[in-house]
């Protein structure tokens, strides 16, 4: 079995940036560089809300939170203008205004950041060397998917709204793989230049053009302005040439058929021409491998939709993962119109089940409120669904409250991860050791490709 190495950054064209004065960058050829990126910039659109889990989140002590807002109705506290040597964050054609402070909601919150404006999925480059001290991979809250860096000086810079969509759709699916490049987690080393994320429109993003929302924080002042850092790196050309980044034809070329091989046979259907530019072009930058497009379609809502109901029923119900026979089975249910209370209303009929008793309301509630949350209800939530019950919800309906519950997704998420990610390379189900095994290196902070890579490997 092979051993699962660390990440390392990838090497960066920048110098350390100290001194505006000492520090610089020739002019950008944009003009040829455009042609390259404007392929794989454009077209595409804006996203839904999305559904992933915040299982993934990481986090280092001492990071600020990122919440895009503050909640306070006067604007943020600053050291007065303050400009940090920093390279632009964004590369590509971009946009942005200073809106720091600006009130938001009747200004019951204000602005803390820059929105800078651009194509979903322009790459988003680290602004200082440092260490990378939060990663969240989760677009339910706020701020949606975020990364933060602190450099070496202690300044920290929160990327915030990160890509939550498959390329070229609006599914809100939150691949794994193109929310960060290169497997990058909490405790990475990153250069001033290098990729570490993909610019979108999660969080509460989700209806404006994709945007970074970038915030500076400076040490014993807290978040400062960053649009004069921002304009400062544009004007002095502190950014990074889309050039770069940008692959040839027949780089492309060279991974068409792997790409098209592993959507033939996990999504049962070849790449759009979207997908199948975005992941060649990721493979001929660099930015990615075989081990990275498995993990990150094996989890795309088609094939996720219908092992994850039947595994998170399974659990509420029988407080088990089901068997391999069990998953098709309940898969092909899934697959022919049923859903989570349908599919509940057999577990339930099932002969493990029947093999408990006969359980009277009181009982029902508190296994199935046990198998969920790993604890008693309180008498108050007790007593509701006593009473939910006593008025005529079916118990299927209750189980399936639980099983579609966000506690019960994030719980199992790894669990999921595991699953597919076996069943993807191995064309198998993991044993419950594998389970355990590799959930538990996920919930360290390890990554699907990482587990993939080291099983196809064995």
């Amino acid at each position: 079995m092979h051993a699962i190495l660390p990440h390392r950054s990838p090497t960066s064209p920048w110098p350390t940036l100290r001194s505006r004065t000492s520090q610089g960058l020739g002019p950008l050829r944009l003009a040829i560089a455009a042609l390259a990126l404007v392929i794989v910039l454009s077209g595409l659109v804006l996203a839904s809300p999305a559904g992933a889990q915040s299982a993934d989140d990481q986090t280092s002590s001492g990071a600020p939170a990122g919440n895009d807002e503050s909640t306070s109705g006067a604007p943020p506290a600053t050291a007065g203008p303050t400009v940090r040597d920093i390279v632009f964050p964004v590369v590509g054609k971009v946009s942005f205004s200073d809106t720091f402070g600006a009130c938001r909601s009747g200004c019951s919150r204000t602005h803390k950041g820059v929105d800078i404006f651009g194509a979903k999925l322009a790459p988003l480059v680290a602004a200082a060397d440092g260490t990378i001290v939060s990663v969240r991979r989760s677009s339910l809250t706020r701020a949606g998917n975020m990364v933060t860096i602190k450099d070496d000086e202690g300044w920290f810079y929160l990327y915030l709204h990160v890509n939550n969509d498959s390329p070229g759709t609006d599914d809100g699916a939150n691949p794994q793989g193109w929310i960060l490049p290169a497997r990058l987690r909490v405790g990475d080393r990153v250069k001033a230049g290098d990729v570490i994320g993909y610019l979108g429109d999660s969080g509460n993003a989700e209806t404006t053009p994709a945007h970074l929302h970038f915030e500076i924080h400076q040490p014993g002042v807290g978040v400062i302005n960053p649009t004069p850092s921002v304009k400062a790196a544009q004007d002095a050309a502190r950014v990074r040439p889309v050039a770069s980044l940008a692959s040839t034809p027949d780089g492309r070329a060279k991974h068409a058929r792997t790409v098209s091989s592993w959507y033939r046979m996990l999504l049962k259907r070849e790449p759009t021409q979207k997908e199948l530019f975005a992941w060649t072009d990721r493979f001929a930058v660099g930015l990615g491998d075989e081990n990275d497009l498995i993990a990150d379609i094996t989890m795309a809502p088609q094939r996720r939709n219908a092992t994850g109901t039947v595994l998170r029923t399974f659990q509420v119900v029988l407080n088990r993962r089901p068997t391999g026979a069990e998953i098709k089975q309940w898969q092909a249910r899934y697959q022919a119109g049923d859903r989570t209370e349908a599919i509940a209303a057999g577990v339930l009929g099932s002969d493990d089940w029947k093999a408990k008793g006969s359980l009277d309301d009181g009982q029902f509630v508190d296994l199935i409120y046990r198998n969920a949350r790993g604890k008693a209800p309180s008498a108050s939530v007790r007593r509701y669904w006593l009473d939910q019950l006593a008025g005529g919800r079916t118990r299927a309906s209750m189980v399936a409250n639980f099983a579609d519950s966000f506690g019960v997704k994030d719980a199992t998420w790894h669990e999921l991860q595991v699953m597919l990610g076996y069943y993807a390379a191995l064309d198998r189900w993991p044993t419950d050791a594998d389970v355990t095994k590799w959930r538990r290196y996920l919930d360290d902070g390890g990554l699907l490709p990482d587990v993939v890579a080291v099983i196809r490997g064995s």
